[in-house]
């Protein structure tokens, strides 16, 4: 079974002619999902530009069932149907102004263009020097500088859940915010969403400049977590695992040390609602710590 998503890959190399690079590809993705209401696709700014790790899990999931190959290029493998008649009305037309407004551009100008477009993707590029002027770069610097929090200092203690969004999403989300160490409060940190088993999470935080830690010991088994119901549910477990957390200090503090170092902390873990996850807990014992007026956020 095809997803929607991966039918719109599949006719975006169909309106090319059946053949674009690994770079033009990401690009042209980019910019379809950018024009689309709701984005089929998130992207972060990574190595060259905007790049969706969804949408590199969806092309081997589509090389796996052999619709499309690679040959130094991603290729479509030959079929009698047409994959953009599987689009939306509105997804047809976005593909054709895609086709319109960009197939003239070089991969050089296909990237170039993104980058003055689009210039959050280009702050991790690691080929920023050869496609942009210094002059073009200061501006995207000056537009960087107006626009987000990317150079925030501020002591700040955050707490963030992935439920609910794109690995993308959870990512730009740290990078926006200037976190500096993200501490993973999971007791078990594998997940079947893609991005947020302990591995693949550690290694792309770390790519953004973002330390990843680890603290088991304040999590909670899965056990305790199976038959909650109700906000009392929840409440009577969270209470209980306050009452844990005098013998836990060591952990915390160790919380606390990195707040001191690095300033801008983020926990994180599973639920989006803070009222249904231990991280609020965790945080509200840190705050009694501090004994500052540190700032809270919750993302």
């Amino acid at each position: 079974m095809l997803y929607y998503r991966e039918k719109i890959i599949l006719s975006i190399l169909e309106e090319f002619n059946n053949i674009l690079s690994r770079t033009q590809l990401q690009k042209y993705l980019f910019l379809f999902t950018r024009m689309q209401n709701e984005s089929s696709y998130d992207f972060i700014p990574y190595n060259f530009g905007c790049f969706s790790f969804q949408a590199s899990k969806d092309l081997e999931h589509l090389q796996k069932d052999k619709l499309i190959y690679l040959n130094e290029e991603w290729n479509l493998s030959p079929v009698k149907k047409s994959y953009k008649d599987m689009l939306t009305n509105e997804d047809r037309l976005i593909l054709y102004k895609i086709r319109r407004n960009y197939k003239h551009l070089s991969q050089r100008e296909l990237v170039r263009q993104v980058y003055l477009d689009y210039p959050y993707y280009t702050i991790h590029s690691t080929i920023k020097d050869e496609m942009l002027s210094k002059e073009e770069q200061a501006e995207i610097e000056k537009y960087i500088e107006d626009n987000y929090s990317l150079n925030d200092e501020s002591p700040a203690l955050f707490t963030i859940g992935y439920e609910g969004i794109s690995f993308e999403a959870y990512i730009n989300k740290l990078i926006q915010n200037n976190i500096k160490v993200l501490i993973d409060v999971r007791k078990n940190p594998f997940s079947h969403k893609y991005g947020f088993s302990k591995s693949i999470l550690a290694s792309v935080v770390n790519k953004m400049g973002i330390k990843y830690v680890h603290i088991p010991e304040l999590g909670i088994i899965t056990e305790k977590r199976k038959k909650l119901e109700t906000m009392e549910d929840y409440r009577a477990l969270f209470d209980e695992y306050e009452t844990t957390l005098p013998s836990k200090e060591s952990y915390l503090r160790e919380i606390l040390n990195y707040m001191d170092k690095y300033k801008r902390i983020a926990l994180t873990c599973f639920e989006m609602d803070v009222n249904k996850c231990h991280r609020t807990r965790i945080k509200d014992y840190i705050v009694n710590l501090l004994q500052s007026d540190t700032s809270v956020i919750e993302l």
